[in-house]
């Protein structure tokens, strides 16, 4: 299969997943790790793509760090016989210039494909953000909000829309999910989310 793609079929795909051990607060160990993907596949996810924390600043080293971690834990979720495929990602910490690293840093793409899975900082909506997202979609990849839950604007535009949302962002539902290559995606309260929280970040 080519990147950022999945094969098809009447599973889910997790596109935000912190089951990948020991490189931010999500699984603390393989053991955490693989669990939390049992517990996808029961739920009927196929896919899944581990999207740990990756901040802009964090540079290149973060990024193999995160790739050398990805490839070692796909040997242990293979070797235990799980039946989800696991995919790379990222979570990225919203800010500008987020096309560029999408551009530079396989990482920082679902899968390695089109999808940029990003996390808006605490508070208020940015009034960057309709340019910072026009950037991103100009530059051939497709912003994914990673915890529209967490912004007052978002919830309650899904619910009686007070004010419009920017103009470039597509409503909450479809930030959140896709129907592309006619698989299901999702996002948010997942499965393999830590045993301590279905929301951990």
């Amino acid at each position: 299969m080519s990147p950022g793609e999945f094969a098809r079929g009447d599973g889910l795909v997790d596109i935000h997943c912190h089951a990948l051990p020991g490189v931010d607060a999500g699984a603390a160990s393989v053991a955490m790790g693989l669990d939390m993907l049992r517990r996808a596949a029961d739920e009927g996810v196929d896919d899944v793509v581990l999207t740990p924390h990756y901040r802009p600043e964090d540079g290149p080293e973060r990024a193999q760090q995160l790739q050398d971690y990805f490839e070692g834990f796909a040997v242990d979720v293979a070797d235990a016989g799980i039946g989800v495929r696991v995919h790379l990602g990222a979570e990225l910490g919203f800010r500008f210039g987020l096309a560029h690293l999408a551009q530079s840093v396989t990482v920082a793409r679902l899968a390695g494909g089109p999808y940029v899975l990003v996390d808006l900082p605490p508070g208020p909506l940015s009034p960057g953000l309709e340019q910072a997202f026009f950037e991103i979609r100009t530059a051939g990849y497709r912003p994914v909000l990673a915890h529209p839950e967490r912004h007052r604007e978002l919830a309650a535009a899904s619910v009686a829309a007070p004010r419009p949302l920017p103009s470039v962002l597509p409503s909450p539902g479809r930030l959140t999910s896709s129907a592309a290559t006619g698989t299901t995606w999702r996002s948010g309260p997942c499965p393999c989310a830590p045993p301590t929280s279905r929301w951990s970040g």
